[in-house]
């Protein structure tokens, strides 16, 4: 059986990030090389997943149905291009909602491993922002933190245990 996943966050990985959330189905853009990434990580023997915290809904910013419209458009496209997103996963909270849901709570990438039995250790969670990295941990895969969002990091920064990715 096939247990190799790769979870990524949506905004900053798969898509260019924008400090007001990605509003419009004009605004979502492919982040250079993602398309090729996400087809040869199928080739591989990975499912992908997408977790993603889009708050915009739940601030009124977006409705859920442009949601639905910009993640339609994101699957047709991946999939004309070769590849495949097994599950997305989105918390529409707004961040003082205090949800269990919301990254860095690990609950969405807990019900990944209990809809497909993820071993965790061969699980890989890509994020572009520390609470990537600290929802990953909680949920006990291994992190990558990517420099392709809103923030440049300095590597060379102290992220804190809790923060610091295994990649």
């Amino acid at each position: 059986m096939n247990n190799r996943h790769i979870i990524l966050d949506r905004d900053g990985v798969i898509n260019r990030d924008y400090e007001t959330s990605v509003l419009s189905l004009e605004q979502f853009q492919f982040l250079p090389g993602t398309l090729e990434a996400l087809r040869l990580l199928n080739e591989t023997g990975y499912k992908v997943h997408v977790v993603s915290n889009q708050s915009a809904v739940g601030r009124g910013w977006i409705s859920e149905e442009t949601l639905r419209e910009i993640t339609r458009v994101m699957v047709e496209t991946v999939r004309n291009q070769g590849g495949d997103i097994t599950t997305i996963q989105y918390c529409l909270h707004r961040p003082q909602d205090n949800c269990s849901c919301r990254k860095p709570a690990p609950a969405m990438l807990l019900n990944l491993k209990r809809l497909y039995s993820i071993d965790r250790s061969r699980t890989f969670f890509v994020g572009d922002k520390p609470i990537d990295v600290q929802c990953g941990r909680a949920a006990g895969v291994r992190t990558v933190l990517v420099n392709s969002g809103l923030i440049q990091y300095d590597w060379t920064f102290d992220f804190g245990p809790e923060q610091k990715p295994d990649f």
